[in-house]
C-alpha cells in the first residue's frame, strides 16, 4: 500500500482527564514524545487535520464504516446491494505488554456487510455521516 490516510477518532471521555487534555493539545498542536505510529512501529504516521467532531452513540447499525472487533457484531449473510460483498480480518496490535514490550493484539473487521446483530457490551457511535465503532 503506497499513500494511505487513516481518519482516526478518539473517544477522549474514555481516558483519564489529565491524559485525555495532554493527548488533545498534542494532537491540536502537532506534539510528540515519540515518533507516531499506526500499528506496528515500523508504519510511521503524519498527523494532520485533527478537529473536535461530536459523535452519538447508536443502538443497531445497519452497516459499519470502520474497523470493528470482530465479536462485536453479527453479520447479514453475503448480500450487498449492488455491490460485491467483502470481508477483511486481521490482527491488529491494541496495545503493549508492559512486562515484555510485546503486542497484544485484537482480531478486527471491516465489510461492506450489513449487520444482522450488535453483541451486548460493544457500543457504535455516528459521526461525520459515518457509523463507527471505537476500539
Amino acid at each position: 500500500l503506497e499513500d494511505v490516510h487513516w481518519d482516526i477518532y478518539l473517544n477522549l471521555e474514555s481516558l483519564d482527564p489529565e491524559v485525555a487534555e495532554k493527548l488533545s493539545n498534542y494532537l491540536l498542536t502537532g506534539q510528540a514524545i515519540y515518533m507516531p505510529y499506526l500499528g506496528k512501529n515500523d508504519h510511521f504516521a503524519t498527523i494532520s487535520e485533527v478537529s473536535w467532531v461530536e459523535a452519538a452513540q447508536v443502538g443497531e447499525p445497519e452497516q459499519i464504516d470502520s474497523l470493528y472487533k470482530v465479536e462485536a457484531a453479527f453479520l447479514q449473510p453475503e448480500s450487498v446491494e449492488n455491490e460485491k460483498p467483502y470481508l477483511y480480518k486481521d490482527h491488529f496490535p491494541k496495545g503493549l505488554v508492559p512486562v515484555h514490550n510485546f503486542y497484544e493484539y485484537h482480531e478486527l473487521a471491516y465489510t461492506n456487510r450489513e449487520v444482522f446483530e450488535v453483541t451486548e457490551g460493544h457500543e457504535f457511535y455516528e459521526a461525520d455521516g459515518s457509523i463507527l465503532y471505537l476500539i
